[in-house]
């Protein structure tokens, strides 16, 4: 399992404040305060490779081309999708 960052130990308080969120000026002190990500653990390059490999072709859907992209942090699968 991946890191688990701050806004997902305490998601309640995260998400009334998300919800609460009206200005940018709110928006960016809700950043500052939940998305620090400086103590984020990267993935390892073991890691992104096997996403790598697994992601070759791209997705072509109504003549458009869709490329998988790939998060550098190594967080768990709920923090990354929420």
């Amino acid at each position: 399992m991946g890191f688990i960052p701050e806004f997902m130990k305490d998601f309640d308080n995260f998400d009334s404040q998300r919800r609460a969120i009206q200005t940018l000026d709110e928006w960016y002190s809700s950043r500052k305060q939940w998305f620090d990500h400086t103590d984020w653990p990267w993935k390892s390059g073991k890691q992104l490779v096997k996403e790598m490999k697994r992601d070759v072709i791209p997705i072509v859907l109504n003549g458009r081309r869709f490329a998988p992209g790939h998060f550098m942090y190594d967080l768990s699968a709920e923090a990354r999708h929420e």
